[in-house]
This record gives C-alpha cells, structure tokens and sequence, in this order.
C-alpha cells in the first residue's frame, strides 16, 4: 500500500504546475520563438495555430476522415521532432520520449477503429428453390437461427468479415436477381485458390479473381447475353471457395490473352471496319488544314450532342475497407458511343498539353496508309491498347476509359467508326459502402465532403432503385446492397446526376428518373429529397 502511495505523489506531478506537461509543451513553444524569426508571422501565431491544427484534426480523425488520420500522424510526428530539438542536450531523448508517449494516449481514442456488424455464418449454396430476401423481414439470419435451420456449422473467425459477405450476400440476397437463367454457358477453370478464367461459348475468353462461386456467377452475368442473367458454368476444376482471411490472394489474379491476338481472330469485324474506313477515305479530306477543320467540327458537334460526362471519375463507389468480392477482364469489342468518360478529356478532342495534335495523327494514317487493315491493326493493339471499366444499367452498358487508350478513342469516335477494341474489367458490387466513398467529391455545397448519404440510400430505396441494410447512422451509415438498378446512383449526387444524365442520352427512359433530376446535384437532391444540399441527417 504504501508503494502505491509514493506512486500517486509522484504522479501528482502532472497538477502541480503542469511539470511533465512543461515537458512537452515548453519546447515546442521554444522552438517556435527561435525559429519565427525567418517567416512572416509572429512566433505567438504560430503557437496558436499548432495547437488549433491539432484540435481540427483530432475532430475530424474521429469521424474517420483518412486525410485528418493521415495529418494526425503527421502532426504527431512533427510534435515530437520539435520537443526533441526544443530541449537541452542532457534531457533530449528523454523529452522526445514522454512526447511520443503523450501522442500514443492520445491517438487512441482518435484512431480507434469503426463498430463492425457482427460476423453471420451461412452454410454451403442455398437452392434454387431458396425464398428470396424479401421473406426475411428482419434482415439477414442470425447464427443461432442459420444454426437451428442448416445445423452447426464451422464458423470463420468473427473478423472474417470477407468470407462472412461472401457467403451470406451472394448465397441469399444477390442469387435473387440473378434468378433468371441466360442462354449463355462458360467453361471455367481454378487458378489457385482465387484466380479463373472462363470461356463463352461464343469463344470470348475472361479471367480475373473470385471471393467464391457465387462472386464469378455474379460478374460473368454482366458479360452473358442478355447481361444480368444469371449464365451457366462448366467448372474443370474445384470452383473458388471463400478464403478464410480478410482478403482474396491477389497472386492469383490472371488476366486475359493479348489483345493483339484477339483483333487478329476476329476477322468479320476488323473487315466491318476497314469497309467503314474506306467511307471515310472518300469524304473525309486528308490535307492537314482541312482535316484540322474537319476534326473541329465533328468535335463541336459531339460536345453538343453527346458530351462526355467529365464529372464521373469512377461509376461505381469505393468498397468501405479492403473487402472485395473479385474483379474480372476480358477483350471485347465495345460500341464506341457507350465511352461516356475518362482518360482526363473533359471534352471531345480537347487534351490541353498532353499531347493534343495525337488525334489527329491517328486519324490522318487511317485516312492514307496504303494498308488500312494493318494501320487500323497497329492503332488497336500496338504499343499498348485501351482499357475500360464497365458499368451495367437496366438496358445495356457503359464504360469509362481508365489508364490507358484516349487518344485512339477520340479519333475514332471523330470518324464515326462503331467499335473499338479494348480490354474490359467488370468489378462486382462492393459488399460495403460507407458515408466517406460515395461523398467524397463536388455537389455538396458547403457540407461538401460530408453529405446526407444515409437519407440518399434510404430515398433511392423507397423509388425501388436500390435494395440492402442500411448498418448504422449518420457518419457512421454504411450499406450492404443487395441490388442497385446502376451502380452509379451510389455515387456522389454530382457524379450520379452527370453519369445519369449520359446514359439518358444512350438509353431514353430506361432509368426511369426525371431527366430534370440530372441537371445537377441540386436537382438531384431535391428529386430524391425534396431539398438541395440538405444538412447530415
């Protein structure tokens, strides 16, 4: 007892003139007031905008915001390299140690982790036969009652949040849209413990990487005829299983054949395409101050009529955490109007400095190479190709240019030709979307980064556009979908409406939104709310 005597006295220290407070804050300020002499404020400015920044981070860092982590870090680290130099030689490391300490205590209310939903094991496939979500009014089974129904089960740790979606979303919730059957067959084949490749009967090959079997029905139904149907698939060897880790092994990822060959064997359509250019050959002009005006104006009238959607970075919403149900590629020759976005353009032939007068190089060696076929070859699949992420809606498909391929895309679009070759990856729907990855951009007004996202699933709920568990509130909402009629309308409002707004043009009516709802963030708010720019709800 009396040892935990001495111990409390000795800790009193804190209170008596804030001594080991003095540790840590004296030198901070000491080195402020040596070092303000350089810079145009005064060290007393200084001081008070350390400690406001730090109070502004520590804000924010509890409400998750990853910038304000990441600048807490950042703050912690400088604090104690200021502590370290701010005191004398004899105490330094010591100083530098307790703050480093101080830093810690206080971090750990600041970077605690988010509330979890609570892990749910279910066992194996359900059958066909399966009711859907709909006859479950109270959410997703529990264990003890997946237990009574299926029998004991071995369950994945409660952490194993990655094989918990996948088996209960896929099994019981997404195999209801996808209950219709497409005539479409694949013949797959396991590479590892998570990677395939698949190949249509049409002879399209696709590959990629799978959280489980229900994960490559899901994406290969956004690549079947009609998309969205559920296809049939061959396996030569055991299917992809839900791992028992967080994550999927990405060292088994494949991805498909060069697409060099793929344009090599179709044929019918390289010569579909050569017929087009030889059109083109006989109206377009091929001197280069004509052709520049000829170029101009086809661009203008693009931009009006069909202008590309620059405020849709990505169609679909960052997963919440690390947590993916796989991804899949293959080459495919796409309608070219259905590349509404991407690649940095922010209009047709319009590319600033990088590299502008490219277009029009293209599109002068289709016009007058002695080999159309082999020049068209070449623009396809030589020196790289491009690449497109696909975006399922109610009636066909969108895509947006990703990392590579703008140039060639804007040249053959100036021709009018139909098609272009490109690889494509179809990722699966998120398992997870919090506040943070759907609010992340423009169209909020001044509550910009933190927009009512709860009230906007809930709303896109009630109009049949969206389906799944709303987990949580406020900023702490995060969604499970189920289904959503475009993965699109879980973006931000400003993304959503312009991306909306582009498939309008592709696909009258087929959202069934209001076209006045896509004239911009405000407008789409108050289709859905009632109210532009609302306050968090």
């Amino acid at each position: 007892m009396r040892g935990i005597g001495i111990g409390v006295a000795k800790l009193t220290g804190w209170g008596r003139e804030q001594a080991l407070a003095r540790v840590v804050l004296d030198p901070v300020n000491r080195y402020l007031n040596e070092h303000a002499a350089a810079l145009p404020v005064d060290a007393d400015t200084l001081w008070w905008t350390w400690w406001l920044t730090g109070g502004v981070l520590v804000l924010f860092s509890a409400f998750r915001s990853l910038g304000a982590r990441i600048g807490w870090v950042l703050y912690g680290a400088a604090g104690t390299a200021m502590i370290t130099a701010g005191t004398a030689t004899s105490g330094r490391w010591i100083a530098g140690g307790v703050g480093g300490l101080c830093w810690c205590l206080l971090s750990i209310p600041v970077l605690r982790r988010p509330p979890t939903a609570p892990a749910i094991t279910v066992v194996g496939p359900a059958p066909a036969a399966t009711g859907p979500a709909a006859d479950r009014p109270n959410g997703p089974p529990t264990r003890a009652a997946d237990a009574a129904t299926n029998g004991p089960a071995d369950s994945p740790p409660d952490d194993d949040d990655v094989a918990w979606a996948a088996q209960m979303y896929e099994v019981l919730l997404r195999r209801e849209r996808l209950a219709t059957r497409s005539t479409q067959r694949w013949t797959a084949t396991t590479h590892g413990a998570n990677g395939f490749t698949a190949v249509a009967d049409d002879g399209r090959r696709a590959a990629g990487i799978a959280i489980s079997t229900e994960a490559v029905h899901e994406m290969l139904a956004g690549l079947s005829d009609p998309p969205g149907q559920r296809p049939r698939i061959d396996w030569t060897t055991t299917p992809p299983a839900a791992p028992h880790t967080r994550r999927v092994n990405y060292d088994d990822l494949q991805t498909p054949d060069a697409i060099h060959d793929f344009v090599r064997r179709n044929r019918n359509v390289l010569a579909q395409l050569i017929d087009v250019l030889q059109e083109r050959r006989e109206t377009w002009p091929t001197e280069k101050s004509e052709l520049r005006t000829r170029i101009d104006e086809r661009a203008t009238a693009l931009n009006l009529g069909c202008p590309l959607a620059s405020a849709a970075s990505s169609f679909m919403p960052e997963p919440a955490g690390p947590d993916t149900f796989g991804t899949i590629a293959l080459n495919d020759w796409v309608p070219i109007d259905t590349i509404i976005a991407g690649g940095g353009a922010a209009s047709w032939n319009d590319f600033a400095t990088h590299r502008p007068r490219i277009v029009g190089m293209i599109i002068q060696k289709l016009l007058t190479a002695d080999d159309p076929q082999q020049a068209l070859l070449e623009i396809l699949a030589d020196g790289g190709h491009l690449y497109l992420s696909r975006y399922h809606g109610p009636a066909g498909p969108i895509h947006v240019i990703t990392i590579n391929g703008t140039h060639r895309t804007h040249a053959l679009r100036l021709l009018d030709v139909s098609l272009i070759a490109a690889e494509v990856t179809v990722d699966a729907l998120p398992p997870r979307i919090d506040v943070f990855s759907t609010s992340n951009s423009d169209g909020w007004g001044e509550d910009r980064h933190h927009g009512p996202t709860e009230a906007l699933w809930r709303a896109l709920m009630d109009r049949d556009l969206l389906t799944g568990r709303i987990v949580n509130a406020g900023f702490d909402a995060v969604l499970e979908p189920y289904r959503v009629t475009a993965p699109w309308l879980l973006c931000s409002p400003r993304d959503a409406a312009a991306t909306s707004a582009a498939y309008e043009r592709l696909y009258p009516g087929a959202l069934g939104i209001p076209i006045e709802a896509m004239g911009g963030p405000a407008q789409w708010c108050r289709w859905l709310l009632d109210d532009p720019f609302p306050s968090h709800r």
